[in-house]
């Protein structure tokens, strides 16, 4: 999935963000290396504060960008 994927006015978004790495026992007779994964969680919560509400929504160039509108006539 990537950032253009995400729809207009999105509320929620729940991202996996996944880091490998490789470890090599120095003690371990044989060369074989270990893979680690690290898995984090990153939310994505736009907020909503008195006259101000945001949304979230990701475009052609696969950025995503926070849309922020005010209830102002203005």
């Amino acid at each position: 999935t990537s950032a253009s994927d995400v729809p207009m006015e999105t509320q929620l978004l729940l991202l996996e963000a996944r880091e490998e790495s490789a470890l090599k026992e120095d003690f371990s007779s044989d060369t074989e290396e270990t893979e680690e994964v690290n898995t984090s969680y990153i939310l994505f919560l736009p907020v909503l504060d008195g006259a101000f509400r945001s949304t979230l929504q990701g475009t052609a160039l696969n950025e995503l960008q926070f849309c922020v509108e005010s209830g102002s006539s203005v």
